[in-house]
């Protein structure tokens, strides 16, 4: 009953108006962020399960009115999933690195462009795992086609269908929005206040819209620095002569399916930077 419970409340908390006012950075913003997830799964063990289904009960009706909150479980086990296979590629493609026998001294630009993507992608990855365990439960994140890792393979996870599934809540997003345009002025107030409240006492509720806005910035700088590195294999041809014709193609999978995590990231962020215009412009006619 808990972990329903913690979907109910956290679903549509990444609409509570005074949680958050923006994107966050990168680097160590992020590590400051991944910090504070810390501080609210230590908070959501120790709270016992009749604390979370008291929680879950408030939240209930707030997340039933939301179109777009209601759909967040769905698409974060999604993002999670499509970082989670980006990971596993990476590894699985790791010995086809041209630059495992470079010198890193003569090529000092790959190597840092190398080390910024992989710090960025881990933390992207585990920022996702946290709010993606929290708003979602095992059947769901199997269903979202959850890449396994810990083999270092990418054979958990098929890109076909998780592309699939992530074009199928672009689309449920869009509809969402529309939706959200039917909601008067009260509702939506009352679904953001509901959440602003529980957020003052609950820590992972408060970090959840921070959260959705640091992915999708983070997976934008992350393919910034994806066609920086394109920019450089084409300035030297005689590395990209090495790599096996597989591991290109694992490659521009892995790209494509970045793009359209972003993407769906960007169609959350929209709806909610849309629903708090609409409350904030509800306020200033009064």
């Amino acid at each position: 009953m808990w972990k329903s419970a913690m979907i109910a409340i956290v679903a549509c908390s990444t609409f509570a108006g005074s949680v958050y006012a923006g994107p966050v950075g990168h680097g160590q913003d992020l590590d400051a962020l991944l910090k504070k997830w810390e501080t609210a799964s230590a908070q959501m063990a120790s709270m016992s399960a009749a604390e979370m289904q008291a929680c879950g009960e408030k939240m209930a009706a707030c997340a039933a009115k939301c179109p777009v909150g209601s759909r967040m479980g769905d698409t974060l086990a999604a993002v999670n999933a499509a970082l989670s296979f980006s990971v596993a590629s990476c590894a699985a493609n790791e010995k086809h690195c041209p630059l495992t026998d470079a010198d890193a001294n003569t090529y000092a630009d790959a190597f840092a462009m190398k080390e910024a993507r992989n710090a960025t992608m881990s933390k992207l990855h585990k920022l996702s795992s946290y709010a993606a365990r929290l708003v979602t439960d095992d059947a769901a994140r199997k269903s979202a086609c959850s890449a396994t890792i810990a083999n270092g393979s990418a054979e958990g996870c098929c890109p076909i269908q998780l592309a699939s599934k992530i074009g199928a809540l672009k689309a449920g997003l869009a509809q969402a929005r529309h939706e959200l345009k039917s909601l008067s002025s009260a509702d939506q107030t009352e679904i953001m206040n509901g959440f602003d409240k529980l957020s003052e006492t609950n820590k992972a509720v408060a970090l959840m819209p921070e959260t959705v806005f640091a992915l999708q910035s983070g997976l934008q700088q992350l393919q910034q620095i994806d066609a920086k590195m394109h920019a450089w294999a084409k300035d030297h041809p005689e590395f990209m002569a090495k790599i096996p014709e597989a591991a290109m193609q694992s490659y521009m999978i892995e790209g494509a399916l970045l793009t359209e995590t972003r993407m769906l990231l960007e169609s959350v962020t929209a709806a909610m930077s849309s629903m708090q215009e609409n409350v904030r412009t509800a306020h200033a006619g009064r």
